[in-house]
């Protein structure tokens, strides 16, 4: 588990808890009005393991094991750092692993590459018709993300989907 403390000028914008949906006890029927308070996140691993099979384990356990002596189509290492982009309205998390895919994509293929059927139909053609290319190295299965971040005077807490690589395969 984590925690995060970040200091705001004097200058900063409060934020009104109801602004965002947060609601707190009234008092004798009165709003209590900008009182200190604390957004706590935590993650127990419980979510990815309710969604995530054995089997798909083991494919994203193989696919994360990458070898910079082959050249076929693979997942590789892509760290993203939210501050190295300047993108500092992004409270957390501060950086995520994104992993991206590259290599090539031969015809025949082996049984270690994911392909899509119009992948294997427009190698065949390629392999007959040099005016066809090859198919591409490309995400196959993508995982989301939460992201906590600044807009306007409030705080988001947002899942984007489609934006950590799980997978790669020809396409």
């Amino acid at each position: 588990m984590r925690l995060h403390v970040y200091a705001m000028p004097e200058n900063a914008t409060d934020i009104l808890p109801g602004s965002r949906g947060i609601r707190f006890v009234k008092s004798r029927g009165k709003q209590v009005q900008l009182q200190p308070s604390i957004v706590i996140y935590t993650d127990d691993g419980s979510y990815d393991t309710l969604r995530n099979s054995d089997a798909r384990l083991a494919r994203q356990s193989e696919q994360s094991k990458y070898d910079p002596s082959k050249t076929y189509c693979q997942r590789k290492p892509l760290y993203v750092d939210f501050n190295r982009l300047g993108w500092d309205w992004i409270i957390g998390p501060t950086g995520f692993d994104a992993y991206m895919c590259q290599g090539d994509c031969p015809f025949p293929y082996s049984g270690k590459l994911k392909i899509t059927n119009h992948a294997y139909l427009q190698s065949a053609m390629g392999s007959i018709h040099s005016g066809v290319p090859k198919p591409c190295c490309a995400p196959t299965a993508l995982s989301p993300i939460t992201l906590m971040y600044l807009v306007n005077n409030g705080v988001i807490m947002r899942e984007y989907k489609e934006m950590k690589v799980e997978e790669c395969g020809c396409a």
